[in-house]
């Protein structure tokens, strides 16, 4: 339900809160033509597990509680003990395995497994690992054999869990229990204790153009597809072998995750969309990435990247550019044809961000745009004054002052003893208190939702990724779309693809208006496309409503009808 604001509230929002009251100018001519429209949406489509993955919280004894890893204070800490930190800053998978023997001679079974992970689960120790695997005749002899055996044998079950084929993972994955990782030591780049996607998933290694040069940067890839993913014999002596792109013919759409976020977060949306592919018998693929310092991706140091821009306050936002650029080269190296046939850009938040920025750079494989509850479409937050300080093209909002501070001010601060708990559990900067805004209030799966995400955060949270994550929230407030730029143009109206715009009339949170934001945006937007509202939908329109949305996105971009939402 939209809100109604009284006349006087108005005025004192155009007072407080500038941007509200922008003035665009008069649509261009043409953009009547542009469809605008709002959806009820079925009933919810989505079934919420209670806690699936609560059995995964790790055994006592295992995390650095004497160095501040209260998870009573801060549940989403899994900072491991120094002992154990200190063997996955090693990365040495045999050093690690020939103390989880003598583990498992001890008889402290629970330390032993934890050991036998780190030979594993950290990405450094897993190449280490994957390059020369052990055998039990290359452990240290003085631990008995049964204990080297146990010890291999809790090794290769993890390797195989985390980056076997996805039908393996899915039913190995609970036996094991807490799998033991330290992100802060040697980051994963896999899913470990969180829910992986149900797709195959492979390394990539792209190339991204820096005004230097290239900069190699490796990430994870997911390919959900109407194609049937190679078949891999599972043998548990021996390391899992790459996977490899699974790729139909036909068209290719480009999933890009929102802020912080990973390559999961598409997979209820690329499911509903390939399965419609598939009722129709139409081929489709729906490559889904984890961005830069996000995800299982490489942490790179946002201090490199914005010395490399020359100090734009947009830096980490045109690397995110860069990379999806890069990302589509590496898929056409490896499967030529393939760019020609992506056939769309999707994403939401910073992802729906970076879409748009795709359609104003015309990027070749910018075919079309779907973007939902996008980030950067208010009015540059870098304006923003208290009351008796605004100059000339500046405005009065003590709040989006303070946002633009402190993420600017957060994104350079030193990782102290204090920093997690504070990016985690602070106060209105904590990432506990922005997940109330992911979804919308009243949605039954809301609450496991959240604490999913939370957990997939804790999961890979080092000093980059929280400088990273700060940076990016503070380009995106000094970033817009709407603001004039060096050419005096609003970067909006450089976008020609067609443009689907799609938003949630629950997504309107004091003062980051998503949906207010699109309401105004909408009559300028000048491109083929459509815009969207979908009601009783929260920011994550893509977790609350993926069929829907699904459905959407086919009629979008087959508008004869034969994939339109009366499909099968």
């Amino acid at each position: 339900m939209r809100l109604h604001v009284p006349l006087a509230c108005r005025l004192l929002t155009c007072l407080l809160f500038a941007s509200g009251c922008l003035d665009l100018g008069v649509p261009p001519e043409g953009a009547e033509a542009r469809p605008e429209r709002a959806l009820d949406p079925p009933s919810d489509e989505r079934a919420c597990d209670d806690a699936p993955f609560a059995a995964f919280a790790p055994p006592p004894g295992l995390l650095d509680e004497a160095g501040g890893c209260d998870r009573a204070r801060e549940p989403y800490c899994f900072a491991l003990r120094p002992e154990l930190r200190a063997v996955a800053a090693e990365a040495d998978p045999r050093g690690a395995l020939d103390a989880s023997a003598a583990a498992f001679d001890r008889g402290d079974a629970t330390l032993a497994r934890a050991l036998a992970d780190l030979a594993v689960s950290g990405e450094r120790a897993y190449d280490a690992f994957a390059a020369r695997p052990p055998t039990r005749d290359a452990l240290d002899p003085n631990a008995s054999a049964s204990a080297r055996a146990r010890a291999l044998q809790r090794a290769y079950a993890v390797a195989w869990a985390l980056r076997g084929p996805a039908a393996h993972r899915d039913a190995a994955r609970a036996d094991l229990g807490f799998v033991a990782v330290s992100p802060e030591d040697d980051p994963p780049a896999r899913p470990v204790n969180v829910p992986a996607g149900p797709f195959p998933q492979r390394d990539l290694v792209v190339d991204v153009a820096l005004p230097s040069g290239a900069r190699a940067v490796r990430t994870r890839a997911l390919t959900a597809s109407t194609a049937s993913p190679e078949a891999t014999a599972v043998d548990l002596e021996a390391a899992p072998p790459p996977e490899r792109w699974t790729i139909d013919d036909g068209p290719i759409l480009l999933f890009v995750p929102g802020h912080s976020s990973l390559a999961e977060e598409g997979a209820p949306l690329a499911a509903a969309l390939v399965e419609r592919a598939r009722a129709r018998g139409a081929r489709l693929t729906v490559l889904l990435v984890d961005l830069p310092s996000n995800g299982y991706a490489e942490r790179v140091d946002p201090a490199e990247i914005i010395q490399a821009f020359g100090g734009a306050d947009d830096a980490l936002l045109r690397f995110h550019d860069a990379f999806l650029d890069a990302v589509v080269a590496a898929l056409e190296a490896e499967v030529p044809g393939a760019s020609a046939r992506v056939e769309a850009v999707l994403g939401g938040s910073l992802g729906g961000n970076l879409v748009l920025r795709a359609g104003e750079r015309h990027a070749a494989y910018a075919r079309r745009l779907v973007a939902w509850s996008p980030a950067s479409i208010d009015v540059s937050w870098s304006r923003a004054r208290w009351p008796l300080a605004a100059g000339d093209g500046e405005y009065v909002d003590v709040v989006k002052h303070e946002a633009v501070r402190q993420t600017r001010d957060l994104s350079v601060a030193a990782e102290d003893g204090d920093a997690r708990e504070d990016y985690f559990v602070g106060g209105l900067s904590s990432v506990r208190n922005q997940a109330g805004y992911w979804y919308r209030d009243g949605w039954a799966c809301k609450d496991a939702m959240v604490e999913d995400g939370l957990r997939q955060l804790g999961e890979i949270y080092d000093a980059r990724f929280r400088r990273w994550h700060y940076r990016v929230a503070f380009e995106q407030l000094v970033f817009s779309h709407l603001e004039p730029d060096a050419d005096g143009v609003r970067p909006f109206t450089r976008i020609e693809a067609p443009l689907l715009l799609v938003a949630g009339d629950a997504d309107d949170s004091m003062p980051m208006m998503t949906r207010t934001f699109v309401d105004r945006l909408a009559p300028f937007l000048g491109m083929p496309g459509a815009t969207l509202t979908l009601r009783d939908t929260g920011h994550a329109l893509h977790s609350e409503r993926p069929a829907l949305l699904a459905a959407e996105i086919d009629a979008f971009l087959d508008p004869a009808g034969e994939a339109g939402v009366n499909s099968p």
